[in-house]
């Protein structure tokens, strides 16, 4: 999606106000859902701070002189963090990553083999998949989440800190 072309919805004014109803909420934060995840994989970025996006043009239609509430704002990423699409850091900050955990971790193809974080994040196995270069936050709690769900086993350094992993086959 370029965003030069925003989608239709973008240019409807209740999309911009948080919806009472809660059936028309969940496809109202659904479609804001798939927008923030075009625009961050099309920018190339993985956080927002919900106090300095406001007046972005992706919470902000000059074309029809809406912008979201930082009430929807707060929404939309506490229902990407509930679909795997985002990790808050505090009830401003969060890290965004347009594919969920299970997506870049299946797409590792790495079962059985023992990689550092840093090969993980930037090495030639993750060279061409899209979430080379990953925040190293987001790819800390999807190895969490992946260990406790017993698809993983983390190692660690001497200091205490992840040091590598492995994926497991299940």
């Amino acid at each position: 999606m370029s965003f030069d072309n925003w989608p239709a919805i973008y240019s409807f004014p209740p999309f911009f106000t948080l919806q009472p109803n809660s059936q028309t909420k969940e496809k109202q934060l659904a479609s804001w859902l798939e927008l923030v995840l075009a625009y961050c994989k099309t920018r190339k970025l993985s956080r927002f701070n919900l106090n300095n996006e406001s007046e972005s043009e992706l919470f902000f239609n000059d074309k029809i002189s809406r912008k979201c509430s930082s009430e929807l704002r707060l929404a939309i990423f506490k229902y990407m963090e509930s679909k795997g699409y985002a990790i808050t850091k505090n009830d401003k900050d969060f890290i965004i990553s347009w594919l969920t955990v299970e997506d870049w971790i299946r797409n590792t193809n790495q079962f059985n083999s023992i990689l550092t974080l840093y090969e993980l994040r930037c090495g030639d196995y993750t060279a061409n998949e899209e979430f080379h270069g990953l925040e190293l936050e987001i790819l800390k709690a999807a190895l969490e989440f992946l260990e406790k769900t017993f698809r993983c086993q983390i190692f660690f350094d001497e200091s205490g800190e992840n040091a590598g992993v492995k994926f497991l086959a299940t």
